[in-house]
């Protein structure tokens, strides 16, 4: 029993050994070194919180509410218990790094060295045996037992005679160099990094106990906390039931006004939604206030949540808050958080719809809605107006929108605005904000086919529309004149630096580049150093390689015409036409009059990042980025080409959007808008004429053979199902027009167009 003991016992003590401490404890410390640095940061940030700031610099009642509120919100967050509860946290994890750290640093960790019996017997490495004999009587005359009896001798002595047989006795010597230590290979220690008392028999209830608690509690608790977490980021998302609504309700027509009663029938309003015996005849009150030119006429839906969200929405856009009880004031902020969201979930359903009108709507219900304004009311987003202001406005100076107050100047604005009796506070706010609306935004567009030879617009192509952001604030006629003469410059520049290209070899032509060659060659001082002469005399040498070329591709371009003229085919002149381009343009390159080779660098292009644009928003709660939407469409038809999105409007911001050109060729108009989602009365749109030729080389299909195992009536299915209806079998009238007619000189023309000529001949006979 006790043999059986004693196996036990030593093998509770080969476990234990196993397990470090002191290699748990440094794990225990990155542990928490990896926890403790980002919660400590945060933990700073929020007891020394940064100043909340105003995006746009107004003094107005509703910029003060909003950023009260905000103010409010972060004061809350940082007082709330589980903020408390987050610093206690970080308090305790801080208390047991420290203590983890002081009892790690009184673990004794040394690190043994290499065992060298030349050091011990005080030698340098590699001395021969006659001088390890005499270092080992010296100290043996001092270490020796007889000579020296107290333990530290003794234990020398043993170190010494075990030094001196390693390096005389040639068995030993042998070990010695084979495995670094005269006693042969040596165990090598490895450690877990836990602590050694998880296996001790006396301490298992409490190891339970610790799983017991991580499986049962914490693990259900983490858990629970995500799950609540999840909910309260689900705000930004709309559910399924929500977007069954706004497709089953939202028809091709739709306008903004009754689109607001779709989005107050979002079923989550419904879920968070409190019914309260006064409410109805407050609501009442409150509808009798809204205009009657604003509100629908008989309301789709009756249940009593999304009558009180249509009411409470239609107050807010009419800006009638003071009828709003405190309690109704409430559930109009809960529903605020959440409009911009339901917006975006209509607006991604109409846009997979190809709708183009209910995308106009709803971007005009985000204007309204962040600007508590209705669509002809522009006006009342400069703060501190109001209906008397903009019909005194309208009045006095024939001002009725945002474009024409801008074009009153500061001093005429300055002017009416002391009239008004406006203090020089609000006269600060409106030139604040008044500068900060876009309303002389503009677009310009380009249209590109991806032809390099002429810009054809072929039907059931893809082009790419570019949208480029212009100034179009309202100029004087001197600033017309002046951009017209700054234009006439820039053009004369392309046209000089086109005839720089074009001409370099007429220049060529004008210089005795023999004469050149030959003064370079020659041994006289012309005041140029061995390195400039050599560029020089390189420079001269492409330039009459440039004439050459030039020669041999005028030749070829007589001749090109000649076999034209004859109508024989000419698609391999053309070809090496392209060829001598490509080779003149990649010898041009090295065409310079600087002797520097630096001097030409290929131009950085530099990008200025813009600040990010708010909106100008007192009346929600909420901070909103600026944003532009471009839409491409067909208005009577309804229909939506292309969508684009921009957050930058600065002049030369461009965006490129692609689209695909009709399948019937024709002459198209379309609608482009330019709509900002944030402010009213700055969109615009163009009208974008389209004139779409037969494409010479339409999309065609392998053809299909029949499997030996299916029939062909089966598999003949199968491919019309497969082929999508804009390419499917053409009419014949079509597919004649496919084929190009004979040449004049009867050789028959292949079906795709080998030149320019043929291309622009092909496009002008459709």
């Amino acid at each position: 029993m006790s043999q059986q003991q004693n196996a036990y016992t030593k093998e509770q003590q080969q476990k234990t050994e196993d397990y470090n401490d002191a290699a748990f404890g440094y794990w225990i410390l990155f542990t928490l070194a990896i926890v403790l640095v980002p919660s400590t940061w945060w933990a700073i940030k929020k007891i020394f919180p940064k100043k909340t700031e105003k995006h746009i610099n107004c003094s107005c009642q509703g910029c003060h509410r909003k950023h009260d509120i905000r103010v409010q919100q972060d004061q809350q967050s940082r007082r709330s218990i589980a903020t408390y509860i987050k610093f206690v946290l970080v308090a305790i994890l801080w208390v047991a790094f420290f203590v983890i750290l002081f009892k790690v640093s009184s673990f004794g960790v040394t690190e043994s060295e290499p065992y060298n019996p030349f050091t011990v017997l005080n030698l340098q490495d590699g001395a021969s045996e006659e001088e390890v004999k005499r270092a080992y009587r010296k100290l043996s005359l001092v270490y020796h037992p007889d000579k020296n009896p107290s333990d530290e001798a003794k234990e020398m002595f043993i170190g010494i005679s075990k030094a001196y047989e390693a390096l005389t006795d040639p068995a030993v010597r042998e070990k010695m160099e084979k495995y670094g230590n005269p006693d042969g290979p040596q165990p090598i220690s490895i450690g877990i990094a836990l602590p050694s008392w998880l296996i001790n028999r006396n301490n298992s209830g409490i190891v339970l106990t610790i799983y017991l608690i991580a499986l049962v509690i914490l693990v259900p608790l983490c858990v629970y906390l995500w799950n609540k977490r999840q909910n309260k980021n689900s705000v930004l998302e709309v559910s399924n039931n929500t977007m069954g609504l706004f497709y089953h309700v939202i028809d091709d027509k739709m306008r903004y006004k009754q689109i607001i009663e779709v989005v107050a029938a979002a079923q989550e309003y419904k879920d968070e939604f409190i019914e309260r015996p006064t409410d109805e005849e407050e609501l009442k009150k409150v509808l009798a206030a809204v205009p009657a030119e604003y509100r629908v006429k008989q309301f789709r839906f009756n249940q009593n949540y999304i009558f009180k969200n249509t009411i409470l929405l239609y107050a807010h856009i009419s800006r009638i808050h003071q009828q709003i009880t405190p309690r109704l004031e409430q559930d109009l902020e809960k529903i605020l958080q959440r409009v911009r969201v339901m917006i975006n979930g209509a607006f991604q359903l109409v846009k997979e719809r190809r709708f183009i009108i209910p995308v106009v709507e709803l971007i005009k219900l985000s204007q309204c809605i962040t600007q508590s304004a209705w669509d002809n009311q522009p006006l009342l987003q400069i703060p501190h107006f109001d209906q008397t202001t903009i019909a005194a406005l309208a009045q006095q100076k024939k001002v009725n929108d945002l474009s024409k107050f801008k074009k009153l100047g500061v001093d005429g604005r300055l002017e009416f605005l002391k009239a008004a009796n406006f203090t020089n506070q609000q006269i600060s706010d409106i030139e604040a904000v008044t500068a900060k609306i876009p309303c002389d935004v503009g677009i310009s567009y380009k249209i590109h086919t991806g032809d390099d030879d002429d810009n054809i617009i072929y039907s059931s192509a893809i082009c790419t529309l570019e949208v480029e952001f212009v100034d179009a604030t309202p100029k004087s006629k001197e600033e017309k004149e002046a951009e017209k003469e700054k234009e006439k410059e820039k053009q004369e520049k392309l046209k000089n630096k086109k005839k720089s290209k074009a001409s370099s070899s007429s220049l060529v032509d004008r210089n005795d580049i023999d004469g050149i060659l030959k003064e370079l060659d020659g041994e006289q001082d012309d005041g140029l150093d061995p390195e400039k002469r050599a560029k020089a005399k390189k420079r001269a040498e492409r330039a009459k390689k440039i004439e050459e070329k030039e020669k041999q591709r005028a030749d070829r371009h007589q001749k090109r015409k000649e076999k034209k003229a004859k109508g024989e085919d000419v698609s391999d002149d053309d070809d090496d036409d392209e060829d001598d381009d490509d080779d003149e343009d990649f010898d041009e390159d090295d065409f310079s009059d600087s002797d520097s080779d630096s001097d030409w660098e290929a131009p950085v292009k530099k990008s200025k990042k813009s600040e990010k644009a708010f909106v100008h928003s007192p009346y929600v709660s909420d901070e909103r980025p600026l944003s532009w939407w471009i839409a491409f469409g067909d208005r009577n038809k309804n229909q939506l080409i292309a969508l684009g999105r921009a957050e930058n409007h600065e002049p030369g911001t461009s965006i490129k959007i692609q689209f695909l050109t009709p399948k019937e060729p024709g002459k198209y108009t379309y609608s482009l808008y330019l709509m900002c989602d944030g402010y009213i009365g700055c969109d615009s749109y163009v009208d974008v004429n389209l004139n779409v030729i037969l494409n010479p080389n339409p999309i065609q299909l392998p053809q299909q053979h029949n499997h030996p195992h299916q029939p062909a009536e089966r598999q003949q299915q199968q491919q019309q199902q497969r082929q999508p209806a804009a390419i499917q079998q053409q009419p014949a009238q079509q597919q004649q027009q496919q084929q190009p007619a004979a040449a004049a000189g009867g050789q028959p023309k292949s079906d795709k167009p080998q030149n320019r000529d043929e291309k622009r001949k092909a496009a002008k006979d459709d």
